[in-house]
């Protein structure tokens, strides 16, 4: 992948724009043709506030190689859905542990 230009202003507006446009996840949810989800990547994204910005950062200051940027983010992707499968777990647990109390 060619970097793009070092001074180019509209290529240091990009990057936020591409992050603002992929960190909401009502876009996530309409991109993939559904109105329901089970994970939250606006949260994921939350809760690693500090190193989304510290790559968003560098990926800025830098030579504006977006792929360390988009690394970062298929992984924080993934940890938002890891984080979803934990949380549906316990949520099926807690069910099928009313279900046997109820009898």
């Amino acid at each position: 992948m060619t970097p793009l230009c070092r001074e180019c202003q509209r290529c240091r507006e990009a990057l936020p724009a591409i992050a603002r446009w992929w960190s909401g996840d009502w876009q996530l949810a309409r991109s993939e043709n559904s109105a329901q989800r089970f994970y939250s990547m606006s949260a994921q994204i939350r809760h690693e506030r500090n190193d989304y910005y510290d790559i968003l950062e560098h990926t800025q200051k830098g030579t504006l190689d977006v792929t360390p940027w988009l690394e970062w983010f298929l992984g924080c992707l993934g940890r938002a859905f890891d984080g979803t499968e934990t949380t549906l777990a316990a949520v099926l647990r807690k069910a099928r542990f009313w279900e046997r109390r109820r009898g």
